[in-house]
């Protein structure tokens, strides 16, 4: 009994002190697999009891290069790989929780895409476009087209090489993914040419109370016409950046009109300024007597004498539906027809001039005639027609080749080798309406000669007839005919033979370029043989001929 007492006491007092101490533990909360590379993510490590707890506790990376780990535990992923992050008890640091993540590579899918470049260019000038990928960390191989191969190219890289002037649209095409892709408007321009000579014009006198407008003639008509104006005299007169002189005392002065592009290029005009008054006798009108909807233009008088002292004149024109003019001779076309423009001397209404002018309205469209097969040897013309028919444009021709063909401002095309070029006409006034035709130069036809055939076909077969055209690079195509239609049939694009009765037929391969150049020959058409017999005596003696027959 003694003994019992003892071993329960001594049980009671275990069972006691054990559901009075915890089990000290750390666990990592939030736990994960995988984490892409520039990603965070944030883990939580309890620890119990709460005593072990206020110790804090201690984070650790296996591989600090693949991912670091904060001392509050965010975990930001750096490069590929595997790494183990553990979470340790301060107050115990056998207590602990390990992980393992691995760290991979984002994956990136392209959502759009955009063309960064200019949006106009200039002929003759290559330029480099390039892609804007969203996101910018996708992938950014894109495969680069134009929708108009005569105007321009583009490289696999985007470098646009412009071939004509026009308006193109470049397309980029994502390599991933095709349904996503770019496009971005073009127009390609002409460059101007070199300032040859400038000319300056206008009046070379004029009173101290007037003021006039020069202007200045750029040589040649496409190159930069923009200039700036001086005068060497200032003490003498002013002139404005629009050629405007407003003369300040009596003398001669300079204008002077200088190319933006070329500052050793510039025109000079002397100009007398009078302090006497020279009356006007009278004076003729000058400007444009063929003009175009869209543009201002601008009149002035040419005075007799020069150097008279009022040249003032009031401007109008006979009806305002087709045109107006202000004050200083700038008329504002309207409509397409004719107008009479008047000037009248202001200080003496005898004195007028009248000036005819045809207004037309802009080029809308362009469209080249002509024959699209040309003969060596021949040239041919090309005319080039504008609409609206109330429009008027001068055309530049132009050829894609000049070995195969050359091309005059008049539209005569000059063949000078076979082949395949393109011809391009542009309206002068407007360079963006233009037109374009594909012409195949061919040599003429020398020879039609028949291939090898039967000299006879029997009925219910049928043959193929062949014919060569020389030379190689003249028009191949041949016109097959058959002078019996009632004894054979003949396609007349193919050569193919269908014999319908016995006889003799004559086939004709002729040049459809040249008629006067053609091949024929003979067929001979029979009836197929169904059966037939040998007659004759089925015994023959020795020395004695025997004669037999087939039926």
């Amino acid at each position: 009994m003694k003994k019992f007492l003892i071993f329960s006491l001594i049980l009671t007092l275990g069972l006691f002190f054990f559901s009075c101490t915890e089990k000290n533990t750390v666990e990592i909360k939030d736990k994960i697999s995988s984490l892409s590379v520039g990603e965070t993510h944030q883990l939580i490590c309890v620890v119990l009891p709460l005593t072990l707890q206020a110790e804090g506790v201690s984070w650790e990376s296996s591989n600090s290069t693949v991912a670091s780990i904060s001392d509050t535990g965010l975990i930001t992923a750096l490069e590929q790989g595997s790494v183990s992050f553990t979470c340790r008890s301060n107050g115990n640091n056998k207590v602990y929780d390990t992980m393992t993540i691995q760290v991979i590579n984002p994956t990136y899918v392209v959502s759009a895409l955009e063309i960064k470049g200019s949006t106009t260019i200039t002929l003759g000038q290559d330029v480099q476009y390039t892609i804007k990928v969203t996101p910018e960390q996708a992938n950014k191989e894109v495969t680069w087209s134009v929708n108009n191969s005569i105007f321009a190219s583009v490289s696999s890289t985007g470098l646009l090489h412009p071939q004509g002037t026009g308006s193109i649209v470049l397309k980029a095409i994502s390599q991933e993914n095709s349904l996503i892709f770019a496009e971005l408007s073009i127009t390609i321009v002409r460059s101007f040419d070199a300032v040859l000579s400038i000319t300056v014009l206008g009046d070379t006198s004029l009173s101290l109370t007037q003021t006039k407008t020069y202007q200045a003639a750029v040589s040649p008509s496409i190159a930069n016409p923009v200039v700036t104006w001086s005068v060497d005299q200032p003490t003498l007169g002013t002139i404005s950046s629009t050629g405007v002189l407003t003369p300040l005392q009596g003398g001669t002065i300079k204008v002077i009109a200088t190319s933006i592009e070329d500052s050793s290029k510039f025109g000079e005009l002397d100009v007398t300024i009078l302090t006497d008054e020279i009356p006007l006798e009278s004076f003729l009108i000058e400007g444009e007597n063929q003009i175009v909807i869209g543009s201002d233009y601008s009149y002035q008088i040419n005075p007799l004498p020069s150097d008279a002292t009022h040249v003032d004149v009031l401007w109008e024109v006979d009806n305002l539906e087709i045109a107006t003019v202000n004050e200083e001779g700038i008329l504002h076309p309207l409509a397409p027809g004719n107008i009479i423009l008047t000037a009248i001397s202001s200080t003496d209404s005898s004195l007028f001039d009248q000036f005819n002018l045809t207004i037309y309205a802009p080029v809308a469209s362009l469209q080249i005639n002509g024959n699209p097969i040309v003969h060596l040897g021949t040239p041919q013309a090309y005319q080039a027609s504008i609409l609206p028919i109330t429009s008027q444009s001068d055309v530049i021709w132009s050829v894609s080749d000049e070995q195969i063909a050359t091309i005059d401002q008049n539209g005569l095309l000059t063949p000078i080798q076979p082949g395949i070029i393109n011809v391009l006409a542009i309206s002068a006034n407007y360079p963006l309406i233009q037109d374009s035709i594909s012409i195949q130069i061919y040599e003429l036809v020398q020879n039609v000669v028949l291939n090898s055939h039967p000299e006879i076909i029997f009925i219910g077969s049928s043959l193929v007839l062949t014919a060569s055209v020389s030379p190689s690079t003249a028009i191949q195509s041949l016109l097959w005919t058959v002078d019996h239609e009632e004894t054979a049939t003949i396609n007349p694009t193919t050569g193919l033979l269908h014999p319908l009765t016995d006889g003799v037929i004559t086939i004709r391969a002729t040049s459809s370029d040249d008629v006067t150049k053609y091949a024929t020959c003979a067929i001979t058409i029979y009836e197929v043989i169904s059966s037939f017999t040998i007659n004759g005596s089925d015994i023959v003696r020795i020395g004695t001929d025997e004669s037999y027959t087939v039926s």
